[in-house]
């Protein structure tokens, strides 16, 4: 018989320590299980074997079922760094990083989706191919891509994507909204056929157990489009996590465990040697002056890229001239014609 400590995942189990079972198999740490916890059947992942006192083994429940899948180490590591840097429960940390359950034919899908031709991409801007020159130059993992609306952020993902995908590496491309991963999964998919995947709440618990065990299992790179609990799939050897929209306030969890999804995806980088990218038009000041006081990478976009929409055509006048205001202190004659 082996004795196991187990995280639990469920938001029942508050403890900051994980519980041990006894299993007659011999598992490997990391190695996602179901145990039972009260009355309910949970998943959890093995922390590490110990070895008991014959007096206390007669006690210890057994564990239901094991997965055969192993957490990679990199979020072993996350979420080590998470029980110890946020004040949250470790059952609510753990369950970021289960499937909703185990495959209920005992069976591990591996499928990955119909591909297609890759779709032909316009040219790069000068502004493009001078902010990848800068980040494939730059030691530094985290980097702002501060990028004017149209000037064509996304292309930069892709191509710093491709890059990863080149050397067997996957990415991360991660959304404030669920609304807004169709847009990119569509752009990632025309340039990564059969890659993508897309991975969020509002999808059913079999589909989310299914794309869960599809990324675990996954012998080539895969590229993983979501909101910020995307970080938390078990994706292995990772090259790129964006940050799109990064100074959006959805990027911060709200309930319980409480996290700030650009710093747990900077955590994550360093775990993988990989590069962060902070992608906005609007940065938040707080990222904008961390940046210049540590010295990191700032990357800026000014100029609209080819097939964008057009930037709007701003008309200013001048309130002080009196042919302006003879309807309104407030509201300009010019104005007032053109509304």
């Amino acid at each position: 018989m082996y004795y196991y400590e187990i995280w639990v995942g469920s938001q029942r189990f508050h403890a900051g320590r994980p519980l041990t079972y006894s299993s007659e198999n011999k598992l490997a740490v990391g190695e996602v299980v179901e145990v039972p916890l009260r009355n309910q059947k949970v998943m959890g992942f093995i922390s590490n074997e110990v070895n008991l006192d014959i007096s206390l083994a007669a006690k210890i429940k057994s564990l239901s079922a094991s997965s055969g899948v192993t957490l990679p180490p990199q979020s072993q590591k996350l979420h080590e760094w998470l029980t110890h840097y946020y004040p949250a429960p470790s059952g609510t940390i753990t369950n970021l990083f289960m499937p909703p359950s185990l495959p209920k034919d005992g069976t591990k899908s591996a499928e990955t989706t119909k591909s297609k031709p890759e779709a032909t991409l316009p040219p790069l801007t000068k502004e493009q191919r001078d902010a990848l020159l800068q980040i494939n130059n730059t030691k530094k993992q985290t980097i702002l891509l501060h990028g004017a609306t149209g000037s064509g952020k996304t292309r930069v993902y892709i191509e710093l994507a491709k890059e990863a995908v080149t050397t067997g590496k996957s990415a991360i491309i991660l959304t404030p909204e669920i609304g807004l991963t169709t847009q990119l999964a569509r752009d990632f998919s025309n340039s990564f056929p059969g890659k993508v995947v897309v991975m969020h709440s509002n999808l059913t618990p079999a589909k989310r157990r299914e794309i869960w065990y599809r990324i675990a299992l996954a012998q080539e790179p895969v590229i993983v489009i979501g909101p910020r609990s995307a970080l938390f799939v078990p994706l292995k050897n990772v090259g790129l996590i964006v940050i799109d929209e990064a100074h959006e306030q959805a990027y911060k969890q709200e309930q319980a465990p409480y996290y700030q999804a650009t710093r747990v995806a900077a955590q994550l980088a360093r775990l993988h040697n990989a590069q962060c990218i902070l992608g906005t038009a609007t940065p938040l000041t707080t990222d904008y002056y961390l940046f210049e006081q540590k010295d990191m990478p700032i990357i800026r976009m000014l100029e609209i890229a080819t097939g964008a929409i057009a930037p709007p055509h701003i008309q200013i006048v001048d309130l002080k001239n009196r042919e302006e205001t003879r309807r309104s202190r407030v509201v300009s004659d010019t104005l007032v014609k053109e509304i």
